[in-house]
């Protein structure tokens, strides 16, 4: 099919800025960037002088030649938000939805020569004043506008309103018989052949033309073909595939790429998809079970939220692919740039690769973004990362009683389900974000329903029934926000957890955090520091140092349902649990290591729980602008914080944990694999840096489950234990302290054994509880631990591999 592509240079005017060069895709704010009209809007509190753009009117438009005129679409991939769209003159079209593409006939609208294209666009925050508000979390007019809800302002964004054709535009040409869609199912996997059923929707049928479908293996070949007359608007073939290369999330098998190719005439359409199969296993807890009894214990426990969960029976939350146990890992995906025209395939490698890295198989694409361009989901598909995706509505009353709201939704969800419904990785639908947190199936009508049953399930039900869909997240159970029943959010609870560190005492914070339980957790929450590199890309050595911490807590965005400033919570725990800060330099390390340990402590309780809990979702993976003090694992930058590091670890097939019970210290060993495992274990009792007792035994895991055994020794108060497993895929280390955790520098205690600009070996004649490599790359290990007297040796890389050049090298130990 014949393209005019009308992306790359346009000009764009204002009543205040005038007429500057523009480029496509974009959007007013970067545009301005780039012409200097602004400045750089992440760079300390820049971003507040530039409050008014989101108040104005802006015109983008270009001209450009066309060799044909007959048979002729324009394309908007994407237009944020409200604007008319003018052809030579004359108005073509409008558009108010940016999740959705744009197409207009311009047959017989166009010339051979200088044809001029303009967009108008009308302010998105003065479309809606004076429209009636309905209640939302953060700001209340984002609710009757689609477009990409964080950046009205989130607890992690800060406010950025734009406008712009921020994806790419073009003329097609094409009056022949092509493929409109394709859908692409596993129906089944045996011992013969996996049988993939292949439903294809044409637009011109019309015109009739032989079609010719092949099935093209991960290295090429053709392993089914089929080939038919068609002058009708739909077709669907089945293929038998011998022999076939099943499609695995990270950790679990491999990731093969198969493509259908249709031909028609001289045009082809290729759709990438993988063979698997995928299901969520929701088996009724047994009266009496280990699951029942944990689950009706967790019901008693009272929050204050006010927050209840009042299911009789209790079920389990278990994702299942090709017949394999998956225990699902990983983190909310937020749009990576506060503009989405700013996403780039690099930085989608760059993050999708620290991903992989860190050991995620699950991002949640959250409600309050955009649907990701193809290009996301591909990596995904490559990196064995599943999806699951939110429609786009997020903390807060939808106006779905008006019917034109309903059809908006209806037009997105056929946007969506083709975008998404082929790719392997894809998991499931959620109706939206926390909109009907406290509803339930059996309620007539509650938050959210009429938007998910009405606008978006009917053509989910029709043209994507392989995907299970779940009106909102968190979905399940009485309410939707059960903890033993279907996804829970643990975000609910931040409120109660920031409570817990302003106490008298937090000496039982490990035990504290470790109630909040549940089926499937599909938002847990965590926080912390970036680096400091990181840190002086946005502000100066000054603020860092700066006691009122002013530049901090701008880009620290707050929340106004909690009841103090969000960067007062998120620092509290630090500040409480390792005993204070001395310094900038402390104060920074214990920012950051605070992250570490809170993911540490609730990812060690995933793994001592496995099988009862089964899905752990961090808030958030990536961030989306320069955010100091963030909820992500992986900074703007697409520098991993500390936390990456713990959750690596944690994510490993075989995981070590310790834990009092009845003052007894226990070893809990978790394999998340589906294959038993023999396990190697060596504790040890250290006092003041020094080992005094250790003992060694081995344990056998059964395939996706946890073994313990009590270690023979007790701790003093100053006492901590060390523990470390050997199976044949690695070693884990983990460690156990009665009460807070005050940590000091012990930087001159640690000797560089040998070091260059990719690799590091460092030693200690003490016990040193974390070692901090900061560079802006990845390290094969990060705040590890060394007993006295040990080597480590670690690797540094780029995210694209290459050496990092130059680090600093920290040391924390307990005491």
């Amino acid at each position: 099919m014949k393209k005019i592509l009308l992306s790359g240079e346009w000009t764009l005017t204002n009543e205040k800025i005038g007429t500057i060069t523009a480029t496509v895709p974009g959007c007013v704010h970067t545009d301005l960037m780039a012409n200097g009209t602004i400045k750089d809007l992440y760079w300390r509190d820049n971003n507040k002088q530039y409050e008014w753009i989101e108040n104005e009117n802006f015109s983008y438009s270009r001209t450009f030649d066309a060799v044909e005129t007959d048979n002729a679409t324009l394309v908007f991939e994407g237009l944020d938000t409200y604007c008319d769209i003018y052809l030579n003159g004359e108005k073509i079209g409008e558009a108010d939805d940016m999740f959705i593409e744009h197409r207009f006939s311009v047959s017989g609208k166009l010339k051979e020569k200088n044809n001029t294209l303009r967009v108008d666009f009308r302010s998105a925050v003065k479309e809606v004043e004076g429209l009636p508000q309905n209640v939302a979390a953060f700001t209340k007019e984002r609710l009757r506008t689609r477009r990409i809800q964080c950046t009205y302002g989130w607890d992690w964004v800060d406010r950025f309103v734009t406008a712009g054709i921020y994806r790419p535009v073009y003329i097609e040409y094409g009056n022949d018989l092509s493929v409109k869609s394709t859908y692409i199912v596993t129906e089944n996997i045996d011992d013969y052949s996996a049988q993939i059923c292949v439903d294809l929707e044409f637009a011109n049928y019309e015109n009739p033309a032989q079609v010719e479908v092949a099935v093209l293996s991960p290295n090429g070949e053709k392993v089914a073909a089929t080939q038919f007359y068609c002058n009708e608007p739909r077709a669907v073939r089945r293929f038998d595939i011998e022999e076939p290369m099943l499609w695995y999330p990270l950790g679990y098998g491999e990731q093969p790429i198969y493509t259908l190719l249709v031909k028609i005439g001289e045009n082809e359409h290729r759709e990438n998809f993988g063979i698997r199969t995928i299901k969520i296993l929701q088996l009724p807890d047994k009266k009496g079970s280990e699951y029942y009894l944990k689950a009706k214990s967790l019901q008693k426990k009272e929050f204050e939220t006010s927050m209840v969960d009042e299911n009789e029976e209790t079920r389990g939350f278990q994702v299942i692919v090709n017949g394999k146990r998956i225990v699902c890992m990983g983190g909310n995906w937020v749009p990576c740039e506060p503009f989405p025209s700013a996403e780039t395939p690099e930085k989608f490698d760059k993050l999708i690769a620290l991903a992989k890295e860190m050991g995620v198989n699950m991002l949640r694409v959250w409600g309050g973004g955009i649907f990701e361009n193809e290009y996301f989901y591909e990596c995904c598909d490559k990196a064995g990362i599943l999806v699951t995706q939110d429609f786009l509505m997020a903390c807060g009353a939808y106006p779905e009683k008006e019917e034109w709201f309903i059809e908006k939704l209806k037009l997105e969800s056929e946007y969506a389900l083709k975008l998404l419904r082929n790719h392997p990785c894809f998991a499931w639908w959620s109706g939206d974000n926390e909109n009907a947190t406290r509803g339930n199936d059996e309620q007539e009508d509650y938050r959210g329903r009429r938007a998910a049953l009405k606008g978006l399930s009917p053509a989910i039900f029709e043209k994507d029934y392989s995907h299970p869909f779940l009106p909102s997240s968190p979905y399940g159970g009485f309410p939707y926000a059960s903890w033993t029943v279907g996804t829970t959010h643990n975000t609910n609870f931040v409120g109660e957890m920031f409570d817990y560190f302003y106490g008298e005492k937090c000496d039982d914070y490990k035990e504290f955090l470790a109630q909040f339980t549940a089926r499937f957790i599909a938002e847990e929450p965590t926080f912390g520091a970036i680096s400091r590199r990181s840190l002086l890309k946005f502000m100066t050595e000054d603020d860092i140092k700066d006691e009122t911490e002013e530049m901090y807590r701008h880009h620290t965005k707050g929340n106004d349902g909690l009841k103090r400033p969000l960067f007062d919570d998120v620092t509290a725990f630090p500040k409480k649990i390792f005993g204070g800060v001395k310094d900038a330099k402390d104060k920074l390390f214990k920012y950051k290591y605070g992250q570490y340990e809170w993911v540490r402590i609730v990812f060690e309780n995933l793994r001592r729980n496995l099988g009862y809990c089964n899905g752990l979702v961090f808030w958030m993976f990536d961030d989306c602008w320069p955010a100091a003090l963030g909820w992500s694992f992986v900074d703007y930058y697409c520098v991993p914080k500390a936390a990456f590091y713990a959750f690596k670890r944690c994510a490993a097939d075989c995981v070590v944990s310790l834990s009092k019970e009845k003052r007894a210290l226990v070893a809990n060993v978790s394999n998340k694999t589906n294959t038993a495992q023999n396990v190697a274990v060596k504790a040890y009792r250290l006092c003041q840096g020094e080992v005094m007792e250790t003992t060694t035994f081995k344990i056998k895991v059964g395939a996706y489950s946890t073994s313990n055994a009590s270690l023979p020794f007790a701790l003093s108060k100053d006492e901590i234990a060390v523990c470390e497993i050997k199976t044949d895929n690695g070693i884990d280390r983990t460690f156990y302290k009665d009460g807070a955790l005050p940590l000091h520098n012990c930087t001159e205690d640690l000797r560089v054994v040998r070091r260059n600009e990719n690799k590091v070996t460092v030693t200690s004649n003490k016990y040193i509880h974390a070692v901090e490599i900061e560079c802006d790359g990845v390290c094969s290990d990060n705040y590890f631990s060394l007993l006295p007297n040990e080597e480590k040796t670690v690797t540094l890389k780029t995210v694209d591999g290459k050496p990092v050049g130059d680090y600093e090298i920290t040391a924390y130990t307990i005491g």
